[in-house]
């Protein structure tokens, strides 16, 4: 089983969701941690997630926070070409039960 350590973002999740299980289904050497961590590579790298009109909305909604390095909050700066680099898309997401 999936679960998220924090509320997440339908989108990201959405795209999070399908790589997922596209990754464990058509690859049956992958378990369940590394379609995980393979999902959440494609989440922080991919670079076509941007060109659909209804997550760039709601990601606008969103303002996610980084630090600088006197620790001062910082509004982290949003890369189009990488829309869910921020960590608040790919990192809530954890397995419970049988990683297998």
């Amino acid at each position: 089983m999936i679960a998220t350590l924090w509320a997440v973002a339908d989108p990201s999740t959405r795209e999070f969701m399908v790589q997922f299980y596209r990754l464990y289904d058509s690859n049956k050497s992958l378990n369940k941690a590394e379609a995980l961590r393979q999902s959440q590579l494609l989440l922080l790298q991919e670079k076509d997630l941007a060109s659909r009109n209804d997550q760039d909305k709601e990601r606008s909604k969103i303002v996610v926070t980084g630090t600088d390095n006197a620790g001062a909050q910082k509004p982290f700066s949003k890369d189009l070409k990488k829309p869910y680099a921020h960590p608040y898309y790919w990192a809530p997401f954890i397995l419970i039960g049988n990683w297998k």
